[in-house]
């Protein structure tokens, strides 16, 4: 495909109206200048894609008759695009106005960075920039030997200890960049991301497809944005229920397709406490959530012929992947970009 652009900025609305002024200004204010901007709208129901034609008329609009969700539409915004990368951007983030060339010179310090991202301080529900904020919402994402994955740093106060470019194990999908060659080479099924997540988790997952795949994912401090973040581990008892059993659902996704024998093995231990503490904890105190489970089950053919799919296309060794279950970074070599 013939890239005509070197960023495609992508989001997905849904009832996004309120943030919008504030996300796509950010966006047409970038010192960067060769880029176009595609938005897939869930059958909102406040007019978010109205919004956007009428205020931003640069903006590509696809309208969906249905909520299909972040995966579906972020596949339908990158099947549109054309440019040599894209960037997933949720309409709560707001850019500083030289992200996208900070963004775009990290990327380019190495072929096998198939996923950059920056430092992304977390908004407070006023969704404004405010000259004190200090605190971290995600550095990238690292995973645990418990099989939990968290941000970098969410929550903590910026005192520089996030400052150096690192690889990390991946990005949260609320704002990173994409190589598209990348996401051509480790799309499964006709699926960049995987449209059966529909929401939650599945950023960890292209990232784990991507580590899997030979890919690298690097952090740089010099890409500022700013995030409003409302899903917290934390918050778990406020969320709706059908978010609940998205998380539930994916994260047994996750480890079907991704896991290697000697990975499974070596976090089987962490793992077995909190998987007990799951299955308990669903079935007794969120029956909602057995719907993912249910879902699981009913497809666990084509998830797994996905997995058979991504381990035979599998470049690293197994002793790689599981160095990440732990670790939160990479130091860059010296000759590294």
């Amino acid at each position: 495909m013939q890239m005509n652009v070197k960023i495609s900025v992508g989001l997905v609305l849904y009832n996004s109206r309120v943030f919008l002024p504030g996300c796509l200004k950010s966006v047409f204010s970038q010192t960067f200048a060769d880029f176009e901007v595609i938005a897939v709208d869930n059958n909102s129901m406040d007019y978010s894609a109205d919004f956007v034609g009428q205020n931003f008329p640069r903006v590509k609009i696809m309208r969906n008759a249905r909520n299909y969700g972040f995966s579906y539409a972020h596949n339908q915004a990158i099947a549109m695009s054309t440019g040599e990368f894209y960037l997933c951007i949720n309409p709560d983030v707001i850019l500083k106005d030289d992200y996208l060339e900070k963004i775009l010179n990290a990327a380019r310090m190495d072929g096998s960075i198939g996923i950059a991202t920056g430092k992304i301080y977390r908004l407070d529900t006023d969704f404004v920039i405010k000259k004190d904020i200090r605190t971290i919402d995600s550095t990238g994402i690292y995973l645990t030997r418990n099989m939990r994955h968290f941000d970098r740093g969410s929550g903590e106060e910026d005192r520089e200890q996030y400052d150096k470019p690192e690889y990390v194990f991946g990005a949260t999908g609320a704002c990173c960049l994409y190589r598209r060659r990348m996401l051509e080479d480790i799309k499964i099924l006709g699926e960049y991301f995987d449209n059966d997540f529909f929401f939650s988790r599945e950023d960890v997952d292209i990232a784990w497809r991507s580590q899997i795949m030979g890919w690298k994912t690097l952090y740089t401090p010099s890409a500022v944005s700013y995030h409003l973040r409302t899903v917290l581990p934390e918050r778990r008892n406020v969320l709706p229920g059908e978010m609940n059993m998205h998380s539930v659902k994916n994260r047994y996704l996750l480890q079907i397709k991704n896991h290697t024998c000697r990975t499974y093995i070596e976090t089987f231990p962490y793992a077995l406490f909190r998987e007990i503490l799951i299955m308990t904890y669903v079935f007794f105190k969120e029956r909602s959530s057995l719907k993912g489970i249910s879902f699981v089950v009913r497809n666990f053919r084509k998830i797994a012929k996905k997995r058979k799919l991504i381990m035979k296309r599998k470049k690293v060794s197994d002793s790689y992947l599981a160095y990440w279950f732990g670790k939160r970074s990479i130091t860059l070599n010296k000759n590294d970009g």
